[in-house]
């Protein structure tokens, strides 16, 4: 899955899309059938959750998005879906391939807020045979021609304990280089900052990575585990006028993706 690229990538979609109607979950498979991604509601919250081979991965992840318009939390809900399947077209400089075709299928779910002001965004889903790559579509909301993001907190619930490999940082403003520490994700310290791509093991031989792509014109992503949690949480470098913002920007927007790469062999998530 050729996520990281920050090129612009061509895409060719099928010609036929499925819509469902709205309902309060939806399943997305890969190709190959062997990476599901569901996302669902409960309580007015938007939660997902990502199996590989039959085993669970990342368990029922909560998606939490506060803006100073409004938040988009625990008071929101599906209004539609929408289906396709489409492929990633690329030229690799070095290697045996050259020219490259990557197919995915992808869902785009709109969700709404149930109180006023209504605004909406999307979540558009990608699964590829080696991977899940989510983003958040901000159309043009009424009266608003900006926005401005307070925290993202899309959380990552990974499922039973792996070893995590990371680069753990002090702060949002280093040069990115370290050793890094190897431990059980749950001796991950509360609050630690870690650092993207992170790796994380599983007993049964199960490889994921979680990182992110096409990063512009937002802040860059970091993870950390907040207190009382067993969850990851996506943290964004703040502004270092004010902290409290996270990205101010005009509308529509679009956030980096969010990028899964999950794998028997930690080698595929390299050549991914």
């Amino acid at each position: 899955m050729q996520v990281f690229s920050r090129h612009i990538f061509t895409f060719s979609f099928c010609l036929c899309c499925l819509y469902a109607g709205a309902k309060n979950k939806y399943t997305l498979s890969s190709p190959d059938g062997n990476l599901v991604y569901t996302i669902s509601t409960n309580q007015n919250a938007v939660f997902y959750e990502v199996s590989f081979k039959g085993t669970p991965v990342i368990q029922n992840s909560p998606v939490s998005l506060l803006f100073k318009e409004g938040n988009f939390t625990n008071n929101i809900r599906i209004i539609k879906a929408i289906f396709s399947e489409g492929a990633e077209n690329y030229t690799l400089v070095v290697g045996k391939a050259k020219n490259v075709t990557d197919r995915y299928k992808q869902v785009i779910v709109s969700v709404q807020q149930i109180q006023a002001p209504f605004l909406q965004l999307s979540i558009v889903v990608r699964a590829f045979d080696d991977g899940i790559a989510f983003r958040y579509e901000l159309p043009k909301w009424e009266n608003a021609s900006s926005f401005t993001l307070l925290q993202e907190n899309t959380s990552f619930s990974i499922a039973a304990d792996p070893l995590v490999r990371a680069l753990l940082l002090p702060n949002y403003t280093t040069s990115h280089e370290g050793v890094y520490s190897k431990m059980p994700l749950s001796k991950l310290q509360e609050d630690t900052l870690v650092d993207i791509p992170a790796l994380f093991e599983f007993q049964d031989k199960i490889f994921l990575a979680i990182t992110e792509a096409a990063l512009t014109d937002y802040a860059g992503m970091y993870l950390s585990k907040p207190k009382n949690s067993t969850a990851l949480v996506s943290k964004l470098s703040p502004w270092p006028s004010d902290t409290t913002i996270k990205v101010s920007s005009s509308l529509p927007h679009r956030s980096p993706w969010r990028v899964l790469l999950i794998s028997n062999k930690m080698g595929d998530l390299i050549e991914s």
